[in-house]
């Protein structure tokens, strides 16, 4: 089907009401009839709703603090104004027919596709070039998807928005240093010297709220009070261990803050004139509610100096004017990313299969240039190994013995019954691997599957999955790392030279442009987050706090990339050799926010391994054949890494699941087919 052909029958039509985004008293004056009330509570049911109207095929709704956007695929657009009107009335509390009337925007197909592009990029946000946007845009758009109510085109548009913002990224300055309202508010704190022991109310848990929260806790606030309706439902802000109150406390406690942050959307005052007496008289009170929260009156009458959005923004002056500078080179790359988004709608609408499964994916799309990128991927490991002096391997894939002891209540491995005798598909060669090795094979590798018994979807895990798997003679971990890198910064070029109009597609420009690769120690790491309120004291607070690190990782190393070393003794793993009580060998390779490869020098003395099982809770006899190996004292030192190849695949084109790049994914739900 020709692009041209399909648009004729499938028109995107977009619809944003709301006030001013770049003015605040504009928007005070815009949205003096604007509250939550004007809002769509539940998105999902006015989605659903949308979508079984005749004319409408697909449909995403977006909710900002000052705005709503309603995107839909239709048949007919001259009913869309009214469908959308229908809709919007029936869901929102209090719905005001003049807002409608008077601030209705309207974008039809190429104008609709530009609006989105400059929407999640922040060029038409209050605080230009502002990122949080993008994580609305996103978000409204996985809903959208989760309710059953975006197509090919809707799930084009907003994939290929998240590559225009990419390139962005990656090829200007425009959303360099911190420009967004909460993040801000928290830098002029710094600034200010407000000291970490000061008393702060946060006034609401909305996602504003949680930002400031979390901004407020990584740079060592402690003494943070937080306030709204539903306190059971702050989950997130409890997990930073700040007090979370209902707003029926706030007037007793007033007196006690020293710095209130209003974040919530409350169609009324919380803090009025009358309140003053209550307020320390140094106080300091940023209010970026819309409409404001905290009653102007009090500014004016009692001299308390109140910040609103307009005094927050000029915060970051330097970078507003710099971002202003990046803004014909980011329209530029719009326009031309406008015109190219009919050549990618049309390779989408060619390429792409659509297959109906069963279970947690009811439609499941196959595209066939992700697998090129996977096979090509895999070719070039296997070029740069067999250049560096590797032997392929070929091992069994049933195994009597669980070598890879990763054995908890949320991962087990899988038992077979193997003519009467109890197995296991294997989680791990490492058990071949040494044997070969010390019978002389210096330099192996193998490209296999293997198998983990998950009770529960993982986004980064299946219960099948493939890895490459080498190992090497070598009493140095740095040079298993180099391998590693060296194999991904090789693997990574050839893909750029030889698969670019596949790569193109997923917008992979920073990923390979550099070949930054940083190398940090687990005790730095842990000293280093922790002056930033980052608590990391071992594998399982590691994991937890791994988005956190790497975001902290990308503003002060500009990369993504990185290793991390000596990570603390775990005994399950009772083949990794140990440096002392506390620190092993062992290491992680990180690409963005998952672990993608990890590996160590192997424990060779047969005494320190029995010793290592029993402390892991693990019978040595079960475990004879692999401790034989070492009985004898001249085994070489040797040691390795496994890549996660669906890992790693994933991550490289941007993707969140790595069921996106297997063909028929293994879960705990999904077997057929």
């Amino acid at each position: 089907m020709l692009v041209e052909d399909f648009l004729k029958n499938n028109h995107l039509e977009v619809r944003r009401v709301g006030g001013a985004e770049r003015n605040f008293q504009q928007i005070i004056g815009d949205m003096s009839l604007w509250d939550s009330n004007k809002k769509i509570k539940d998105v999902r049911p006015a989605l659903c709703e949308l979508k079984n109207i005749s004319i409408i095929k697909e449909c995403v709704i977006i909710q900002k603090c000052n705005s709503i956007e309603f995107y839909v695929v239709t048949t007919d657009p001259r009913m869309v104004d009214e469908v959308i009107y229908k809709v919007w009335k029936k869901f929102s509390k209090k719905f005001h027919e003049d807002i409608y009337k008077t601030k209705l925007e309207k974008y039809s197909q190429m104008h609709g596709v530009r609006h989105l592009f400059e929407t999640i990029c922040g060029v038409k946000s209050v605080i230009l070039g502002d990122s949080q946007v993008r994580g609305q845009v996103l978000k409204a758009f996985q809903i959208a998807r989760e309710s059953g109510c975006t197509g090919v085109f809707l799930q084009t548009l907003f994939e290929y928005a998240k590559i225009v913002d990419d390139e962005i990224n990656n090829k200007t300055s425009f959303h360099r240093g911190y420009t967004s309202i909460e993040r801000n508010i928290v830098a002029h704190l710094l600034k200010e010297n407000v000291h970490i022991d000061s008393n702060i109310a946060v006034l609401g848990a909305g996602s504003s709220g949680q930002l400031i929260c979390k901004a407020l806790h990584e740079n060592g606030f402690k003494k943070v009070f937080v306030y709204t309706k539903n306190p059971e439902k702050a989950k997130k802000i409890k997990d930073l261990r700040y007090v979370v109150y209902s707003y029926s406390y706030l007037k007793q406690n007033l007196k006690e803050y020293d710095i209130i942050i209003a974040t919530t959307d409350s169609p009324k005052h919380l803090i009025t004139i009358n309140d003053t007496n209550l307020l320390k008289k140094d106080v300091k009170i940023f209010d970026i509610s819309v409409p404001p929260v905290i009653d102007l009156e009090i500014e004016k009458i009692k001299k308390i100096r109140i910040y609103h959005i307009d005094d927050i923004r000029r915060f970051a002056d330097k970078t507003i004017e710099m971002r202003k500078k990046e803004l014909i080179k980011v329209n530029s790359i719009i326009g031309r990313e406008c015109e190219n988004f009919k050549l990618y709608l049309q390779k989408r609408l060619i390429d792409y299969t659509i297959k109906e499964h069963l279970s947690d994916r009811s439609i499941f799309i196959v595209k066939k240039p992700i697998f090129i990128i996977k096979s090509s991927a895999i070719n070039y490991m296997k070029q740069f190994l067999t250049s560096e002096g590797f032997i392929e391997i070929f091992t069994p894939l049933i195994t009597v013995i669980p070598v890879d002891i990763t054995t908890t209540k949320k991962v087990a491995q899988f038992e077979v019954d193997y003519y009467g005798k109890k197995s296991f598909l294997r989680a791990s060669a490492q058990y071949y691997k040494s044997l070969l090795i010390v019978n002389g094979f210096e330099k192996i590798y193998e490209i296999a599957p293997f198998w983990r018994k998950l009770t529960h979807h993982r986004k980064d895990s299946l219960c099948e999955a493939w890895a490459v798997d080498c190992e090497l003679t070598t009493n140095n971990t740095d040079n298993i790392i180099n391998l590693l890198k060296n194999m991904i910064i090789s693997c990574r070029e050839k893909l750029w030279e030889n698969e670019y109009v596949y790569l193109r597609d997923f917008g992979l420009y920073k990923a390979l442009y550099s070949d930054k690769i940083m190398k940090i120690t687990f005790s730095d790491l842990v000293e280093y987050f922790g002056k930033n309120g980052v608590q990391v004291n071992d594998d399982r607070s590691f994991r937890k706090y791994l988005p956190i690190i790497t975001k902290h990782i990308i503003n002060e190393f500009d990369t993504s990339l990185y290793f991390v070393t000596n990570l603390p003794v775990d005994f399950r793993r009772f083949y990794v050799k140990n440096i002392d009580e506390k620190t092993s060998t062992r290491f992680y390779f990180i690409m963005s926010d998952w672990i993608v490869a990890s590996g160590s020098l192997r424990e060779c003395d047969y005494e320190t391994l029995e010793k290592n099982l029993i402390k892991s809770g693990l019978p040595p006899k079960r475990y004879k054949l692999y401790l034989d190996i070492y009985k004898d004292k001249n085994v070489p030192q040797h040691g390795g890494f496994a890549l996660g190849i669906e890992r790693f695949i994933t991550k490289l084109l941007g993707f969140g699941d790595v069921s996106r790049v297997v063909a028929f994914p293994r879960t705990s739900k999904l077997f057929v087919p």
